[in-house]
């Protein structure tokens, strides 16, 4: 079987406004939080989209051979 390659990006910007008092965490602090909050997030939009991806091709398939062998 070949080797499938699937390439994606996801450029995400969020705001966010601390209230007090955690409005005086380093922005360091903050921005790294997040991003590995984000990081994680995305992971596993893109574990859920390649199993997706793969159940639909299968799904695909399978109902292209059973359209073939239905042809005369």
């Amino acid at each position: 079987m070949g080797q499938a390659l699937l390439l994606g990006q996801a450029d995400l910007r969020v705001r966010i406004d601390l209230p007090p008092p955690f409005n005086l965490t380093p922005k360091a602090v903050v921005n790294a939080t997040g991003n590995s909050l984000l990081k994680g997030i995305l992971r596993g939009i893109q574990l859920r989209l390649k199993h997706q991806l793969v159940t639909d091709y299968h799904q695909w398939v399978t109902e292209s051979l059973a359209v073939g062998a239905r042809r005369p």
